[in-house]
């Protein structure tokens, strides 16, 4: 039994689940109904509907047809009912698709599983206490796409963000091409943050979707350090937006994040949950799951501290001999000090992230004019730090 974690999970996770039946003879074999969840003799919005509070909450109907080997929500016919299954239901709404036959497939069906299918890496970087940054992801996609699933894990290893928000990246090809929504369907606690999988203590939290551009949503944060939140999500098919073959030179997606207070590192993954294909892309010409490659980042967050802000000489003031050494840096190649903790240089007076004209100007405003002093970039102040 593994021990309770003191931290917290913030995950955006797919809970899967099984639909077996005994085999049935060819003959026998008669699924009439594949994806009308309230047996009105319509698919329609109401169906997908059903499925999402199956899936997600764990009520709602699950119809199985006396001679059909497989669920109505199981649309792939591969004998799992999974958000594919919803894509699949989005697909047949928006392009005039079928569900697979369950009887002419062979249940279960195959699946596109394997090796060069594409790929999900996520960014690994270093930032500074009390910083705001983002992480990107990076989508590899060798066929056509229309719909995928991203369940990810933000875990603590010592220490964990205070903030966190899932997004498109505007610039992205995802957004500029696929322009679909991101749905964040549920919160829930887990037991523990080691990827051990299972629904938790309870729904704890908002269904939320993200349906204007940039596709943002916000992530529930848990008011105790035992519990682990999860969030169900997956970006859906809108339309007959495709997502073409290709490999993200900017990230399609991100995590926004405001770093602790407290130094150490914590991690975006993947999740665990059964079976293993809870990562998936949705391919439109077989209508089948693609298990893309996963990449974990892992995000250092170090302590944040500026000793010697354009104080080249490290005298503890700033002189003629500091608005020397600037000169040097900005005009003669001179060597421009990082302290070993300090995000900015010594000579980034304002840190605007590089020393130029305006820092030099800055220093100068500084020593003869009684201008402020230079800006701490682990505590920020506008007025003496650039906007």
């Amino acid at each position: 039994m593994p021990s309770l974690r003191t931290s917290i999970v913030s995950t955006i996770v797919l809970f899967v689940f099984a639909s077996w039946a005994a085999p049935l003879s060819q003959a026998q074999c008669d699924c009439p109904d594949q994806g009308d969840m309230n047996n009105d003799q319509i698919l329609d919005a109401i169906d997908d509907g059903y499925i999402i509070e199956y899936l997600f909450f764990g009520h709602g109907p699950n119809l199985q047809d006396p001679n059909c080997p497989t669920s109505r929500d199981d649309l792939d016919a591969d004998g799992f009912v999974t958000l594919v299954d919803l894509e699949i239901l989005y697909d047949i709404l928006f392009t005039g698709a079928s569900p697979a036959d369950p009887c002419a497939c062979g249940f279960p069906c195959a699946r596109l599983m394997g090796a060069g299918a594409g790929s999900v890496v996520v960014e690994s970087k270093t930032v500074w206490v009390g910083t705001t940054d983002t992480v990107g992801i990076f989508l590899t996609n060798t066929s056509t796409l229309g719909g995928m699933v991203i369940p990810l894990t933000v875990r603590e290893i010592d220490t964990y963000p205070t903030a966190l928000s899932f997004r498109m990246r505007s610039d992205g090809r995802l957004l500029t091409e696929f322009n679909a929504p991101i749905k964040i369907l549920g919160a829930y606690d887990l037991m523990d943050g080691d990827c051990a999988g299972g629904a938790g203590t309870g729904f704890v939290g908002p269904v939320a979707t993200a349906s204007t551009a940039p596709y943002q949503v916000t992530l529930p944060t848990a008011s105790s350090p035992d519990a682990f939140q999860c969030a169900l999500g997956t970006i859906a098919l809108v339309g007959a937006a495709t997502l073409s073959p290709g490999s993200d030179v900017i990230p399609s997606l991100e995590i926004a994040f405001t770093a602790p207070a407290t130094p150490g590192t914590f991690e975006v993954d993947t999740t665990c949950s059964n079976p293993a294909n809870h990562l998936a892309f949705y391919e439109t010409i077989t209508h089948g799951e693609i298990a893309p490659s996963f990449t974990k980042g892992v995000i250092t967050v170090l302590p944040c501290e500026c000793p010697f802000l354009s104080d080249f000489d490290e005298s503890g003031f700033l002189d003629a001999i500091d608005l020397n050494e600037m000169i040097d840096v900005l005009f003669f190649s001179g060597t421009d000090p990082q302290d070993p903790n300090c995000p900015a240089t010594r000579a980034d007076f304002n840190n605007s992230g590089f020393p130029d004209a305006l820092d030099l100007n800055d220093l100068i405003d500084h020593l003869f004019f009684s201008g402020g002093g230079p800006c701490d970039p682990c505590n920020p102040v506008q007025g003496t730090c650039v906007p």
